[in-house]
């Protein structure tokens, strides 16, 4: 049985954008994701988060407490009987920050395909093409776009309203619930 890929985003797509969360009690999620999380689960997606956490760079937390976040994240999906495979995340940020070690450009940070191609490596994906990549920023949007995975704006989170970049995805959905639907009955 061929691998099916999914990216998802993490504020805002699976959990509220509460602005920068910077500890677990900050992780509340979204109606319905969990749900959405269990049908990819069930239907034999790898699901992937891929997360920008400037919060490093800005000294608000460490990358031990987003990792403690994730874990959190996890347990909390999974009394619900849904579970991320692994999660990426991007400590950096370009200008912005006071840790020097994290205050720099780099190629992971989204809309830049980073994370993705890590995946990639890791997982040994053939085609991107063949994988989805859902967000709620342009940045989400365009890094998807960068390597040719399908891409899908929920309306949640941002909603893609962040005007940071130009670019349109290829489909749109209500929420992380919706887009999902639409990817396992098509």
């Amino acid at each position: 049985m061929p691998q099916k890929f999914i990216f998802l985003d993490r504020d805002g797509v699976i959990n509220l954008d509460n602005g920068n969360i910077n500890k677990k009690e900050d992780i509340e999620l979204i109606y319905g994701a969990a749900n959405a999380i269990r049908l990819l689960n069930e239907n034999n997606y790898t699901t992937l988060v891929i997360t920008n956490q400037a919060v490093v760079a800005y000294g608000s937390c460490t990358i031990d407490d987003v990792q403690e976040m994730h874990t959190h994240l996890n347990n909390l999906l999974e009394n619900e009987g849904a579970h991320i495979d692994v999660f990426y995340f991007c400590p950096h940020h370009p200008t912005k920050g006071t840790n020097p070690l994290y205050t720099q450009p780099c190629g992971c940070r989204k809309p830049a395909p980073g994370m993705i191609l890590q995946a990639q490596e890791d997982f040994q994906i053939q085609d991107l093409s063949l994988c989805y990549l859902v967000g709620d920023k342009t940045c989400d949007i365009l890094a998807g776009s960068y390597v040719g995975c399908k891409t899908i704006m929920v309306k949640t989170g941002s909603a893609g309203l962040d005007g940071r970049y130009t670019i349109r995805p290829m489909y749109r959905a209500e929420d992380l619930n919706d887009a999902v639907q639409n990817i396992i009955l098509r």
